[in-house]
């Protein structure tokens, strides 16, 4: 028996119900299991109890109320945050909107709910008591918070004609007077036996089913961590043993268990491979087997799942669907893979052999570096949306890396509808969060997601204490005459072509000048493309990155090298062989698979002795392991922090036993500079919501753009 099994049985009890549980003990995923159920989301249920059990041909409207997400600092920002949440409803269910008191909005939008589908209404509030509880030492504040609480719930007494079910959860019993003193007949399933078989939450546990798992952990830590996660019992252990602790605290077997898609969105480093390969070898405990997995990622890293899962997981059967000799006739692929639990190709795949996916049954698809599908108009992406699965998991370290439209084309693809269309989710979160800096509107958005991505930053205390410390570093640099003669020029072109251009070519003509800028300031022969000479003395950038490799080399150290641009690795490989008389090695997108893995290895094997590693930024930046380097060099920007924290991740992971020292070359007075300084900003909304490459430069008006890439004087070192 399942916990679907559990909701079903509450559903037909009716009424109004509470449960208590600690912060992040499986709360709001129930919810969410009681949202999709009662929404008729029955994909989401094949193989559970729900789906002998559940009539699938009713849907009901059901309204979602979280307040787990971030801390509201006083009366008015809980009625902004509740408005937020009641707007993001009526606009989805084209609720004409009344302006009334929020209570009397809320009634109304659950009448007119009834009224428009026929159907009575389904009331979720997740977390209902925190804005109150976050207060306790604040006795004014708390008492306006819950007296706000209490008007909005209040209202449902009076609804029950309207009402199909109410389901609250929160973390403490006590406050449930206060808040629910009208609501008589609200029944509290904190202690009922089914759940808590289901859930386990005793102190028998801890000595039964933990701490025989943890020797040498005291009671205390582990009652902290088992008061702090979602923890499902002995089956979080039996085949995790692969998995460092602070992996096993966040792994939530609950997330598969209900069908829920969602998005891992663990820091670069921290073991997202190792953990999907742990819910692949739990899925299969036991001797079930639940039926292929199909596993896409980039052409450069599908080596990498191999070797991990060939480390870590040898019972699995694996398939390699990429070679040029791969089975292609949709019927003898479909028999292939009958006996296969996994099966790996590539995003260009997707599309050249979509006639072969659809003639399995996929128990999971699962999409590494999902920021690959970022573009929902792409036909890889239409390809990946057509394949039937049962569930679904999207990896990315950047969810959000150039806009929000990138997070609602990951759950397009995870929980389609889910974040409305694309206009709605422009109109209600893109263009207020993006634009306006709208809080309430980021606290809306992170309520809906919350749920559905796990993430864990190197920041997060339990993790800072498993990794050594990353150092960063900006290195300036000055422009020789050349450069700066150069640069000049193509400032001034630029200016006088911006006067007449308009529309898509004005933004051609910045996008190229920022590259051509970023060129200058790396060195001169890589603007002009005339064969002349690669010498230090045309670039003080070159100078001083060759100034420092030597020290690197001297030191016994290894370092990685990066640049976006192809051109001036391929330059750079013959000038370091010569001058560091270590080996070199060069990937870019054009490094055949073979021979990039040859290259990995090479560099990881610690006979090899110190070793640069030259690497394009988009090759080389996601999904490989190069913890050898110690070293990491940004010659030049990528004005995305996301992209450069993934290049950097290839060195600061989980395997890192070295301090990390990541070097960023800055241009004085230059665009470099300005740009540098601006990337704060640019970092706060992936932090918000949880990213840009150039395209928001664009946006910029042309006087601002012009003072933005204007040289300074002093930036040219005579």
């Amino acid at each position: 028996m399942d916990k679907t099994a559990f909701a079903l049985r509450l559903i037909e009890q009716g009424g109004y119900y509470f449960l208590s549980r600690p912060r992040r003990f499986g709360k709001s995923l129930f919810v969410d299991t009681l949202k999709e159920l009662f929404e008729g989301n029955q994909a989401l249920f094949e193989g559970l109890y729900a789906e002998q059990h559940w009539d699938w041909s009713v849907q009901y409207p059901v309204i979602r109320l979280s307040f787990g997400s971030g801390i509201l600092q006083n009366r008015a920002q809980l009625d902004a945050a509740i408005l937020a949440q009641l707007s993001f409803y009526e606009q989805a269910f084209a609720v004409p909107v009344v302006e009334m008191e929020i209570p009397y909005r809320f009634q109304h939008l659950i009448r007119a709910l009834h009224q428009q589908t026929g159907q009575r209404v389904v009331v979720l509030v997740d977390e209902y008591d925190k804005p109150t509880l976050d207060h306790l030492t604040q006795p004014d504040v708390a008492r306006e918070m819950r007296n706000g609480l209490r008007n909005l719930y209040s209202v449902l007494k009076d609804s029950d004609a309207d009402l199909k079910f109410v389901f609250f959860t929160g973390v403490s019993k006590f406050s449930k007077v206060s808040l629910f003193s009208e609501l008589n007949n609200l029944d509290d399933i904190t202690i009922d036996a089914e759940y808590s078989a289901l859930c386990g939450y005793t102190d028998e546990d801890l000595d039964t089913v933990f701490a025989p798992e943890l020797p040498g952990l005291d009671r205390q830590q582990i009652q902290a961590w088992y008061n702090g996660y979602n923890w499902m019992g002995t089956a979080v252990y039996n085949p995790f043993d692969l998995l460092l602790l602070f992996q096993k605290r966040q792994f939530r077997p609950f997330w598969f268990e209900t069908g829920l898609h969602g998005i891992l969105a663990d820091d670069m480093g921290l073991g997202k491979t190792i953990q999907v390969i742990a819910c692949l070898l739990h899925e299969r405990s036991e001797g079930k087997s639940p039926g292929p997995t199909l596993l896409i990622a980039p052409t450069s890293v599908l080596g990498n799942w191999i070797h991990e899962l060939k480390k870590f997981a040898p019972s699995l059967r694996v398939h390699m669907h990429h070679q040029s000799d791969r089975i292609k006739d949709p019927l003898a692929f479909a028999e292939h893979i009958e006996n296969i639990d996994v099966v790996i190709t590539s995003y260009g795949l997707l599309r050249r052999d979509e006639g072969l996916w659809r003639t399995a049954r996929w128990h999971r698809i699962v999409a590494d570096e999902a920021q690959n599908i970022k573009n929902p108009r792409a036909a890889q992406t239409k390809a990946l949306l057509s394949i039937p699965s049962r569930h679904r998991l999207a990896m990315t370290g950047t969810p959000v890396e150039n806009r929000l439209q990138d997070l609602w084309s990951l759950f397009h693809f995870l929980n389609m509808g889910y974040l409305g269309n694309q206009q709605m989710f422009r109109t209600s979160f893109e263009i207020p969060i993006q634009q306006q800096n709208d809080p309430d509107a980021t606290y809306a958005l992170r309520s809906l997601i919350e749920p559905f991505v796990l993430r864990r930053l190197k920041s997060d205390p339990t993790i800072v204490q498993e990794l050594p410390s990353k150092n960063e570093q900006s290195v300036f640099c000055q422009l020789t005459k050349e450069q700066g003669k150069l640069y000049e020029a193509v400032v001034k072109q630029t200016e006088k072509g911006l006067r007449s251009a308009s529309g898509i070519k004005r933004r051609g003509l910045m996008l190229a000048t920022l590259t051509h800028l970023k060129q200058i300031c790396n060195h001169p022969l890589q603007y002009l493309s005339d064969g002349s000479a690669f010498d230090l003395e045309r670039s003080h950038k070159l100078e001083r990155l060759i100034e420092m490799l030597e020290e690197v080399r001297d030191s016994g150290e290894s370092a990685l090298v990066f640049s976006q641009f192809r051109e001036l690795c391929e330059h750079l490989y013959p000038l370091l062989e010569e001058r560091l008389g270590i080996p070199v090695l060069l990937l870019h997108g054009g490094t055949s698979r073979p021979k990039r893995e040859a290259m990995i290895q090479k560099f990881q094997d610690p006979t090899t002795g110190p070793a640069i590693f030259i690497l394009s930024l988009k090759a080389g930046g996601v999904g490989i392991n190069l913890t050898r380097a110690s070293r990491v060099f940004h010659i030049d920007r990528w004005w995305n922090p996301a992209v450069e924290d993934q290049a950097t991740d290839r060195a600061y992971r989980i395997g890192q036993t070295k301090e990390v020292w990541v070097h960023k070359f800055v241009t004085l007075g230059t665009l470099e500079e300005r740009i540098d300084a601006m990337i704060a900003s640019k970092r706060d909304l992936a932090t918000h919501v949880l990213g840009s490459g150039e395209q928001w430069l664009t946006e910029l008006d042309n006087d601002t753009f012009v003072s933005l890439i204007a040289l300074s004087r002093e930036a040219v070192l005579t």
